[in-house]
């Protein structure tokens, strides 16, 4: 799927939920997620990402593709 069709997609959605309210609560801390892929771009290369929760849907999130080549999460330690 191109950028261009993405695009599309969202702002589909975003006018389709127009009246939504979006209600953030922070009667709790933030709690962080993390996971790992290893090794799954063609390069070999390995792929994280977080985000973090206040009690009602995520707040941040990112994700990206690693630098640095590893084969596990123990590579390099013995």
């Amino acid at each position: 799927m191109t950028t261009t069709k993405k695009l599309g997609h969202v702002m589909k959605y975003l006018c389709g939920t127009r009246d939504i309210t979006l209600t953030i609560e922070a009667n709790e801390g933030p709690k962080w997620w993390v996971d790992s892929l290893y090794a799954v771009h063609p390069d070999m290369r390995s792929h994280s990402g977080f985000y973090m929760t206040l009690r009602n849907g995520m707040m941040y999130s990112t994700s990206s593709k690693q630098k640095l080549n590893t084969k596990s999460s123990t590579s390099g330690y013995r």
